[in-house]
């Protein structure tokens, strides 16, 4: 009984490193280009780098966490939250 829930714990702390080093990776390779992108377009951007890749950040920990959502086995943790 215990090697099951050891099992899921681990299985979802990968899909969490997954989640966490995915969309930083992703990120760190999307928001320069589109930084840039941008600055070309509107020379007076009134963003900063940061603000930009904040927004890449958070729409991509989205679309990784939307395509590998069958992963994460959220049922499995129901009656772990509902106590």
């Amino acid at each position: 009984m215990m090697g099951e829930h050891s099992e899921a714990f681990w299985r979802l702390c990968r899909e969490l490193a997954i989640l966490i080093f995915g969309t930083l990776i992703l990120s760190s390779l999307v928001a320069p280009s589109l930084y840039v992108g941008l600055k070309s377009f509107y020379p007076e951007l009134p963003w900063p780098y940061s603000r930009v890749f904040d927004r890449v950040a958070m729409v991509v920990a989205v679309a990784v966490f939307v395509l590998r959502r069958k992963h994460y086995n959220i049922a499995e943790y129901k009656n772990d939250f509902r106590e």
